[in-house]
């Protein structure tokens, strides 16, 4: 059984698209996997460094690390539990800080952290049928960028012997769970849905924390990251497996084409658009097993349309972002009208990107929420089928966020 979710995440934009631009060649998957690899792990190791360096010391949490509530959204699932489970804290250093992190990756105010061996829901065998993601303070109240704290993402891996990659097939790791700016939930299953589904999680399973936050003040800022958990205790082998399949813009996430076949993109090397209108193609994705696609979703940054998920060639879904000024989300960029550095996103040099406008990133909308699709009857997929999506960005109908060079992020 698939549940699928069809993400673009931003640190893998940078390839396809549909309206070709030759200025701009497409990647070779075989240039990317060591140096992506080390930098990984630089950027995770600088980050750790840079958790001891703060000016002041880590806040005691003044809420538990571990807090129970009513699962409301799966009452007929008998039994269903909703956990809530505290991570950190985390330093996030001020968009002014110069630190082992910082020069890494060039820009300031960002926190990357790698949590091993991250606290469970449970102990022993249990069974998935929810996640999200949220950022707190000290005290549980909420942080967002109305105080200045950017949620970037939060990504959970799966480590265990029984573990299998449901998109390429690797053994023993596979990516659980992403969240962003919009908070959307991964689900793994449907509530009152047709199909029964969940992700099963066994007493060896060794979960992964990894997390990006990011800083728009000038002020050191200490926060907890939370994963809020729908499960039901023990093993459940009467329920299929419920799967979310990441699928990515930019680099073939299997490593095995070269080119990505829907041509070259419309981005620079380091992910900046280089037009106002276009729209980005995935690799297509070979399904590798018979499957149901329960429902499908989006994540994408400020100037999207929408986005374009197809089953051999026939679209299935659109999933449309909204905007609001009010939003507790935001995207990546800059507070150019605090005072403080800009932040940036970039991880590198820049060549030939799209201006913004005369704006600021605080009077513009930010997207609050990606719509989602939901299949029922399921979607059927066979082995052998392909999936691919297309982002659609218009930056004249929804200004983008930009660095403090004007560069849209």
């Amino acid at each position: 059984m698939l549940a699928a979710r069809l993400q673009e995440l931003n640190q893998t934009l940078s390839l396809s698209n549909r309206t070709p631009n030759p200025q701009f060649p497409a990647y070779s998957s075989a240039d990317i996997t060591a140096s992506d690899v080390f930098t990984a792990l630089i950027t995770q190791l600088a980050g750790t460094l840079t958790q001891f360096q703060g000016s002041s010391a880590a806040p005691v949490s003044k809420v538990p690390e571990i807090s129970e509530e009513t699962s409301t959204d799966y009452s007929e699932f008998p039994g269903a539990r909703r956990r809530k489970i505290r991570y950190g804290p985390y330093r996030v250093p001020s968009n002014t800080e110069n630190n082992l992190e910082s020069k890494v990756l060039g820009e300031k105010g960002l926190k990357n952290s790698m949590k091993f061996y991250a606290k469970k829901p449970c102990e022993g065998n249990c069974m998935l049928l929810k996640m999200e993601a949220s950022m707190e303070y000290d005290d549980g109240n909420h942080a967002d960028t109305s105080t200045g704290a950017w949620f970037h993402h939060a990504v959970l891996v799966n480590v265990g012997k029984t573990v299998k990659d449901p998109i390429c097939g690797w053994k023993y790791m596979e990516n659980v769970f992403m969240s962003s700016k919009e908070r959307n939930p991964a689900l793994f299953t449907q509530a009152r849905h047709s199909v029964k589904t969940g992700y099963h999680v066994v007493p060896e399973d060794q979960f992964v924390l990894m997390t990006e936050l990011m800083n728009m003040e000038d002020k050191e800022k200490w926060l907890w990251v939370t994963l809020t958990y729908d499960f039901l205790d023990g093993d459940h082998p009467e329920y299929k497996d419920g799967k979310v399949i990441w699928q990515y813009l930019g680099r073939n996430s299997c490593g095995n084409e070269t080119r990505n076949p829907f041509g070259a993109t419309n981005l620079t090397e380091y992910r900046q658009p280089t037009r106002a209108a276009f729209g980005e193609h995935s690799y297509p994705w070979e399904i590798p097993y018979d499957a149901e696609l329960l429902g499908s979703n989006g994540h994408m940054h400020d100037g999207a349309r929408n986005m374009e998920i197809f089953h051999n060639e026939k679209m299935i879904c659109t999933s449309i972002p909204t905007y609001s000024n009010k939003t507790t989300a935001g995207s990546m960029g800059s507070p150019s009208d605090t005072g403080g550095a800009a932040m940036r996103h970039s991880h590198g040099k820049r060549d030939i990107p799209l201006k913004g406008g005369n704006y600021t990133n605080t009077e513009i909308p930010h997207i609050a929420r990606q719509i989602p699709c939901i299949f029922d009857p399921p979607v059927k997929v066979m082995k052998g089928d392909k999936m691919y999506l297309i982002a659609n960005y218009d930056f004249d109908q929804h200004p983008g966020m930009q660095n403090e060079k004007g560069e849209l992020e």
